[in-house]
């Protein structure tokens, strides 16, 4: 069953503030480096294997988990545009973003 149309939306705004105010002060107490773990979930609903980084945005998130998908997306856009800010201030060190993308591996159990 979908989760509902309420979770996915407090999935949402709750990662989105995580993630703001995580690279919002690693910006202004000047962090050199931020590992944000993403999920497989960010990938597109319809994407050709195998994934790598680069179809991160090509497409939807699946519904099952859209709310969540779409926050952890907007950590990867976040992580560059700070970056991005960092180059562009005078004497404040480059954040250094490592992004890794968490992928569940299943198995037989022993």
């Amino acid at each position: 069953m979908p989760i509902g149309v309420r979770a996915q939306l407090d999935f949402l705004r709750d990662n989105i503030l995580i993630n703001d105010n995580v690279l919002h002060n690693a910006h202004e107490f000047g962090c050199k480096k931020v590992i944000s773990c993403l999920s497989t979930c960010v990938y597109p609903d319809k994407v050709e294997y195998p994934l790598d980084e680069t179809k991160i945005h090509l497409g939807l998130p699946h519904d099952s988990n859209f709310g969540y998908a779409l926050a952890k997306r907007l950590v990867d856009v976040q992580n560059q545009y700070v970056s991005r800010l960092n180059d562009d201030r005078i004497g404040v060190r480059r954040l250094t973003d490592a992004r890794a993308v968490i992928q569940r591996v299943q198995g037989p159990v022993r």
